[in-house]
């Protein structure tokens, strides 16, 4: 009987040979090794090991590079296995699902604390028997010849992803490193995006014109295909804010449908946002291309598309409906590719200013931005009638909305203070709305109450507004009212830090750790009815 972490997770070795796509593990010890096109000094690696790491940098020292940023994209733990000759990475994986990386952390903190953890149980186990062996994988795709037993009594048997990688850059000179936990698919958080641009700004070398760059970007995640070619991408515009965009006619763009140059409905929108932003999106189509050695990040949403509109009957995945899973996949591919837009946008402004605001404050205060972003997966308000008729798009009952305004019924939680002569209960230290009596407590399930909790912040944040359009009644009385309300919003509530008090909006005084839905771009993510894909994805 084998050990098992928590009694169902293994810890299998991260690189196979079936991984790497082009063949780059043996010289390097680390698998798809490659460098973006026209000259950018960006490269890319899967996860490699820590001879790997120490030759990847050691290349770049010798191909003249004196600065080198060097960032790990992975938010899933992973441990290094001393195997006497070099420390191989390893990942959780799950009894079930064996092919998959088990994602415990969100951020580079929750990471690094998530593998101290699980070290720490795997030394447990080990030192348990006398031998003070634990069982990895090598090869689940085979397992006649699994598990394999390894000597882990000490942690230096056994490192996390911080002792790997931050050993090294203390012992090379120009070497900067930062762990970012970019999700699979999507595209990443801004605090993740500040961390990235925060990596740059420590190079005040770069933002010298004048002065020669020898700074070089090595991005690596766990197959050097996904995550690495979002990071490469963001590294290359921001090179190229520095030494100035060549773009080059792309013919084939020419040859290609609306939907294959990227131009989906949510794009558009956000290019006729954007100042110049049919340029902008154009500079991201450029790097993107690029970047392209396995996966083109515009082309992924392309695929993704014809492989959910291909899916006539539905199957399971894992347990999961196979349309589910890839309708999410689509919006998390566009999503990502409307990040890198609006990531462009941002450069555009802020490179100049050498990013003195930080790209989440520059995103708090374009609230359309983050409207779009966090509608992607919305489905769209109308529906031809053809596809009705070929019933792609059905009419839906009134049970939605009903069961909709049930489930608000249950928050006891708006004001109270809305007849005449009754007391404003808001301010009132006994007030229910206030304690946050929501009946999240009663909830039958983990759906509700998430949906209470969301609820509830929806419900604060209109009364906000109340207040906010009232102000503005007040304040633009003067001039008969003749500005907009949303552009008084971003005239005068931007500076007194009202849309930052609107993304971190949450019930402080009795949460310990607030919700996801703190954020505008997660509240405006999850308004929207969970209803099955029909029809197409435009």
């Amino acid at each position: 009987m084998f050990v098992k972490l928590q009694g169902k997770y293994f810890l299998v070795r991260d690189v196979t040979e079936k991984l790497d796509k082009n063949k780059s593990y043996d010289q390097y010890r680390a698998p798809n090794v490659h460098r973006a096109k026209g000259g950018f000094p960006v490269y890319s690696s899967g996860q490699p090991t820590e001879r790997g790491l120490i030759t990847l940098l050691d290349k770049l020292v010798q191909d003249s590079f004196t600065e080198i940023l060097l960032f790990n994209l992975r938010e899933e733990p992973v441990l290094f296995v001393d195997n006497g000759s070099d420390k191989i990475p390893h990942s959780i994986r799950d009894q079930v699902n064996l092919h998959d990386c088990v994602i415990v952390g969100r951020t580079n903190t929750e990471a690094d604390e998530a593998e101290a953890r699980v070290r720490k149980e795997v030394i447990d186990l080990a030192t348990i028997q006398e031998q003070n062996k634990f069982y990895f994988y090598k090869d689940v795709d085979n397992l006649h010849h699994e598990p394999h037993e390894i000597y882990v009594q000490y942690e230096d048997n056994l490192l996390v992803s911080e002792e790997v990688y931050a050993r090294h850059v203390l012992c090379s000179h120009g070497v900067r490193y930062q762990r970012l936990c970019f999700p699979l698919h999507a595209a990443p958080s801004d605090h993740d995006v500040d961390l990235f641009l925060d990596m740059f700004k420590e190079c005040l070398k770069f933002f010298e014109p004048k002065q020669p760059s020898k700074l070089a970007l090595l991005l690596t995640c766990h197959t050097g295909i996904g995550r690495s070619t979002l990071g490469m991408v963001m590294g290359c515009l921001v090179l190229a804010h520095r030494n100035g965009f060549e773009l080059s006619k792309n013919g084939n763009m020419d040859k290609m449908s609306s939907l294959e140059r990227g131009e989906y409905m949510t794009v558009l929108e956000l290019i006729n946002v954007l100042p110049n932003g049919q340029k902008i999106k154009n500079q991201v189509d450029f790097i993107i291309d690029q970047c392209s050695y396995f996966c083109n990040i515009r082309a992924d949403i392309w695929e993704s598309k014809h492989h959910l509109e291909g899916i006539k009957k539905d199957y399971l995945i894992n347990g999961k409906k196979a349309k589910e899973l890839m309708y999410k996949r689509c919006c998390d591919y566009l999503e990502r590719y409307l990040f890198l837009i609006s990531f462009n946008a941002y450069l555009t402004e802020q490179y100049p200013l050498w990013f003195t605001k930080s790209f989440s404050k520059w995103m708090q205060q374009n609230p359309e931005i983050i409207r779009l972003r966090g509608t992607v997966s919305h489905p769209c308000t109308f529906a031809p009638s053809e596809l009705i008729f070929t019933e792609d798009h059905y009419l839906e009952k009134e049970e939605i909305l009903k069961k909709d305004i049930r489930s608000r019924k249950t928050v006891k939680g708006f004001p109270k203070g809305c007849h005449v002569g009754e007391e404003e209960r808001v301010s009132c230290p006994n007030a229910q709305y206030t304690k946050g009596d929501f009946m999240i407590k009663h909830a039958k399930d983990e759906h509700e109450k998430q949906l209470l909790k969301r609820q509830s912040l929806d419900f604060l944040e209109r009364y906000l507004y109340f207040i906010l359009f009232n102000c503005y009644l007040h304040h633009d009385k003067k001039i008969k009212w003749q500005r907009k309300f949303s552009e008084w919003m971003k005239e005068v509530a931007v500076h007194v830090g009202i849309y930052e008090l609107l993304d971190n909006l949450a019930f402080y005084d009795f949460e310990k750790v607030p919700t996801s839905f703190r954020t505008m771009k997660e509240r405006w993510k999850n308004r929207s009815q969970q209803i099955p894909f029909h029809g197409v994805f435009v």
